[in-house]
């Protein structure tokens, strides 16, 4: 049996945070938005599943201030690490952040 691309785990755990979102009463567009609530809540589903980049949060999930939301969910108690790389970006060289959500208090 195949193991699950990271993609499709992410994307499942995503739409499993919705639908827990729903059955609690809350719109989905509400999850879909850009309020600091719903960029916490996309942001703490995807690192629940795999680590991510400043560049992919703010690609793949709208997020364009990835280290403030990580601060609000360390703030809350989540055990997130920040390992620092160099990346290319296509017009330079830059430091980017990647963050890793560990076992323990919040994760």
């Amino acid at each position: 049996m195949q193991s699950v691309p990271t993609i499709n785990r992410v994307i499942i755990a995503y739409l499993v945070r919705i639908v827990s979102f729903n059955r609690q009463g809350l719109a989905m567009n509400k999850l879909l938005s850009t309020s600091t609530a719903s960029q916490c809540a996309r942001l703490l589903a995807y690192l629940q599943i795999s680590s991510i980049t400043t560049l992919q949060a703010r690609s793949e999930l709208d997020i364009m201030h990835p280290a403030q939301r990580v601060k609000e969910l360390k703030d809350d108690g989540h055990n997130i690490v920040t390992c620092w790389t160099t990346g290319w970006t296509g017009k330079a060289a830059h430091r980017i952040a990647s963050y890793v959500l560990l076992a323990g208090a919040g994760a």
